[in-house]
Parts: C-alpha cells; structure tokens; sequence
C-alpha cells in the first residue's frame, strides 16, 4: 500500500495517562480515579487533544457497556470553555434510540437522557455526574471540548 500523507491525522486508542495530569484534586480526583473500577462498564475508545495532534480540540470517546451507579459517576466539575456531549445509539433499526437511560446533572438537575442526542454545555455551567441508569444495547458518549485540553475546574463551594 502506496504512504497515506494524511493518515498521521487520524488517531485510534486511548493514550495512557491521558487523565493523569487533570486539576483535580483531594476527593474530587479520588472520585475521577474511579473510571479504572468501571470495568466491564464502559471501554475507552479514544482520546485526542492539542498533545496528540497540535491545535486540535480535545475529544474522548466511550463505549457504555452498563450502569455507572452515582456514587461512581464522572464528577461534578466546570470549564472555562463550552462542551458538546454526543449520546449515540447502536441500533441499527432505530438510530434514535439510545439504547439506555443516562442522568446527566446541569447545576444539580437531572436530565434524563433516552434517546440518541447531542448536549451543548455552555462555559461556566456546573454540570455532571452522568449516571448511566440503565444499559439495553452498548451506546457511545463523545465528549468535543472547544479547547486544546479537557481539564475540569471544581465548583468553588
């Protein structure tokens, strides 16, 4: 096979350390190193930022694969840079449907999330955990940061 000039933009797998660095810290980084508990749960899929590829936004990808109970659920956090979250079905027949039921947490309300969608987060909103409730079919989360880096700020309480 001919060199593909372009192929050094793609990027497949999730970087060790990639959340290594984050600012979090005490009981809020705890809670964060908790994705290594999830298990069977939930399969990293990707991750590229301004590291990888410079210039570029910093996007994760997951596979949900069942529930993430709240007590393990992504923390509640704030950026200084809007978010988009995209919840995608796998169902073939019907790419609406999540295939599950995830909580997502806007200033301590939750939202409940049934159906294949896209979540615009505006900077300066307090959001998360996700809660997955519920896992019928695997789904994907895409997190798009409009940023070179995710990183999370705590809530000043």
């Amino acid at each position: 096979m001919p060199e593909q000039k372009w192929a050094i933009l793609t990027n497949t797998g999730f970087p060790q350390g990639v959340h290594e660095n984050l600012p979090l810290s005490g009981p809020e980084k705890e809670k964060f190193d908790l994705r290594e508990k999830y298990g069977p749960c939930m399969k990293e899929l990707f991750y590229v930022d301004t590291n990888i590829h410079p210039g570029a936004w910093a996007v994760e990808g997951n596979w949900w694969l069942g529930p993430i109970p709240k007590e393990y659920a992504h923390p509640t956090h704030i950026h200084d840079y809007d978010e988009t979250i995209l919840f995608i079905g796998t169902n073939p027949g019907d790419a609406t449907d999540l295939g599950g039921i995830v909580d997502m947490y806007f200033d301590g309300e939750p939202v409940e999330i049934t159906s294949t969608c896209q979540v615009f987060i505006p900077a300066g909103v307090l959001h998360c955990p996700i809660v997955v409730k519920r896992v019928d079919r695997p789904f994907i989360a895409v997190a798009i940061a409009n940023n070179s880096h995710h990183y999370k700020s705590t809530p000043d309480t």
